[in-house]
């Protein structure tokens, strides 16, 4: 058996449509494990019969006890991941053509994290890059600072 080297797990509730759309965009390797957590849909007992494929290769299914959150469901999926780089994805989405490629250049990476960008499909186009989101959160922060404490501070980016 090769090395897993991908693991990707996402937490699924009531979506399977979408759940299915999301995985048949992840190609099926050996060396991606991809981990499929329920979170106590409706009907979760029928997915493997109705959606076959949740039973693909390399796939597996877990489905909680008792309804949690997505948190919980990727929790679920960390106690069973094998790969060196874990991924998370939410059962509504689903990966562009080539995105292995995109993963295939960090499998030797001595990062720790590596944060991809994202592009938001079917909805309006709202694109941030990390830089930006920092600065409105810094920006939010200053203002509740000065308007209930009082404090001027200035922030140079």
């Amino acid at each position: 058996m090769e090395k897993t080297n991908f693991t990707i797990i996402i937490p699924h509730y009531n979506i399977p449509d979408l759940l299915m759309r999301c995985l048949k965009s992840i190609p099926i390797r050996e060396d991606i494990q991809v981990i499929v957590v329920d979170d106590c849909s409706p009907n979760a007992e029928t997915y493997k019969l109705t959606y076959p494929e949740l039973s693909r290769p390399f796939l597996e299914y877990y489905s909680t006890v008792k309804g949690g959150s997505a948190g919980r469901a990727r929790n679920v999926g960390l106690d069973h991941a094998r790969g060196k780089w874990i991924l998370f994805a939410d059962a509504d989405d689903f990966f562009e053509n080539g995105f292995m490629s995109t993963l295939n250049s960090y499998l030797n990476s001595e990062a720790d994290v590596v944060i991809f960008d994202y592009r938001s499909v079917l909805s309006v186009i709202c694109r941030f890059h990390l830089k930006e989101i920092i600065a409105i959160v810094l920006f939010f922060i200053i203002i509740l600072k000065v308007t209930f404490m009082h404090v001027h501070i200035f922030l140079v980016l």
